[in-house]
């Protein structure tokens, strides 16, 4: 819910509400690897709607990873349509960020 409210008016705080909630639901027992994946996937869309290209990549990575392994088609299409959603700049900030990994490192 706070997802589609995050769509509808980001500057209202509803992605960071949205973010929380997967984040405690993330900690709970989950009944089976597919609601994990579903969940991971949430918080990519959070991190998305959050201008947050790392965190959104990383989620991203994991929950494909998860649709794959569990061979979950309708995860598998879910991750696709989040990627289609992908904002063009993430795309810029990921082509520098992979170019420099590895040529800096922190003191």
């Amino acid at each position: 819910m706070y997802l589609e409210l995050a769509e509808r008016y980001p500057q209202r705080g509803y992605a960071q509400r949205a973010s929380d909630v997967l984040a405690l639901s993330a900690n709970t027992q989950s009944i089976n690897g597919r609601s994990i994946s579903e969940t991971v996937l949430c918080q990519a869309d959070a991190a998305r709607l959050q201008g947050d290209v790392t965190t959104y990549t990383d989620y991203m990575r994991d929950g494909l990873h998860m649709a794959r392994t569990l061979g979950s088609r309708k995860r598998y299409n879910e991750a696709v349509e989040l990627f289609q959603k992908t904002p063009e700049p993430f795309f810029y900030k990921l082509r520098i960020l992979s170019r420099c990994q590895g040529h800096f490192c922190s003191f």
